[in-house]
């Protein structure tokens, strides 16, 4: 197998869930990324998309009632501790909180703007379509 480029960075997005604070199935994908040799030295942009409360559950939308906003926050905490440790994985991890819901594509949009590698280099945003 080719080794990975040294500039590889890693893109992953989440968002709030009834499951959150729990970081479980975040980890688990972490965990998985040390089977692939070299990827626990990629730089990774964990991207946290914004949200609005609101009475209905409507996570496409970017709204969640208060008790989920509360638990996505405390989930925000212990993301922050996991990039801040020693982890091996998780060393290289920096966390972006998005201030307002963006959705997956443009939370990639947004982070694809602080990446600098063979593939993407000084990337900057598209214009807006007309009309």
């Amino acid at each position: 197998m080719e080794p990975l480029p040294p500039d590889l960075t890693i893109i992953l997005t989440t968002s709030p869930i009834k499951d959150h604070p729990s970081t479980e199935l975040l980890e688990k994908v972490f965990s998985s990324f040390l089977r692939v040799d070299g990827l626990n030295a990629c730089r990774i942009l964990l991207v946290c998309d914004g949200f609005k409360t609101a009475t209905a559950y409507r996570p496409k939308m970017g709204k969640v009632p208060e008790g989920t906003a509360e638990a996505y926050g405390e989930y925000k905490r212990r993301l922050a501790a996991l990039c801040a440790s020693d982890l091996p994985i998780w060393r290289n991890t920096t966390l972006v909180c998005l201030p307002s819901h963006h959705g997956f594509g443009l939370a990639v949009q947004h982070c694809i703007a602080l990446v600098e590698t063979t593939y993407v280099s000084n990337y900057s945003h598209p214009p807006t379509a007309a009309g």
